[in-house]
């Protein structure tokens, strides 16, 4: 995640004039911001309020003109979110990759990004893509230990079914 954060970053600062002079001057709650840095140290050391909430849905109505800005300006505001989330599954699933979850965990943002769920959202973003994300991440690595198990105790019926095989 971490590598992923500073391709990111460099993306988001080489579209920076883009970003600020084309699609945050057209949008009254984000132009007050002169930077994409900016923006999400405000978006991630402000506490859930409306303001921010305003500041989200902006971004996600932006995504439609620029997804690919939008979605790496998104994830850059969220990763403190997604660390957070792996740890934790990381933690209580020991058994999974840290990668495995990492790319999930990913996935399953961009796949809300761009989900008509948000898109018909008015307010609430944060929670909304916090929620749909540790949920989904959380639900696949449960099903991922289930699986993990069940594998594991067939091969585990196998080889005694082997060993009676070869008392007989």
């Amino acid at each position: 995640l971490c590598s992923t954060e500073v391709n990111l970053q460099k993306a988001v600062q080489m579209a920076e004039s883009e970003i600020v002079d084309g699609l945050f001057s057209a949008s009254p709650p984000l132009k007050r911001f002169s930077s994409t840095s900016n923006l999400l140290m405000h978006l991630r050391n402000a506490p859930p309020n409306s303001e921010t909430d305003e500041l989200l849905g902006e971004l996600c109505k932006l995504r439609k003109a620029r997804p690919d800005l939008m979605e790496s300006l998104l994830v850059l505001v969220f990763l403190p979110m997604l660390h957070i989330t792996i740890r934790r599954v990381t933690k209580l699933q020991s058994g999974l990759a840290s990668e495995d979850v990492t790319q999930q965990t990913l996935t399953f943002l961009l796949q809300y990004l761009s989900s008509g769920d948000l898109e018909g959202r008015r307010s609430h973003f944060a929670f909304a893509i916090s929620r749909a994300v540790k949920r989904k991440t959380f639900e696949w690595a449960y099903r991922q230990s289930v699986m993990e198990n069940v594998e594991r105790n067939s091969e585990t019926l196998v080889d005694t079914g082997s060993e009676r095989a070869r008392e007989r």
